[in-house]
């Protein structure tokens, strides 16, 4: 039982875990922290502004006349020596 009186199956049920693991984590004074890695991107990081003017200049026009992933690709390429791939400008 915890301390707001619930069995630990009924608590499982309810989060749908297996009852061993409620009670490993009952059981724990502490908890681990996850830590949320952050990478780098040296061919995007250069560009990433730029990519985030446009698209914030391309919210305000219609829908017809935004750019596409493409011609941003081809508009860095031609301005800005962009060596990455057309497939990393649209992730």
């Amino acid at each position: 039982m915890n301390q707001k009186g619930k069995s630990y199956a009924e608590v499982a049920r309810q989060v749908r875990r297996n009852e061993r693991t409620v009670k490993k984590y009952a059981d724990q004074e502490e908890f681990p922290q996850k830590y949320k890695q952050t990478s780098t991107s040296p061919v995007m990081d250069p560009v990433k502004h730029i990519l985030d003017g446009w698209i914030r200049e391309d919210l305000k026009l219609k829908k017809k006349f935004q750019r596409t992933a493409q011609r941003m690709y081809d508009q860095l390429v031609k301005e800005h020596n962009f060596v990455g791939g057309d497939r990393t400008v649209r992730r």
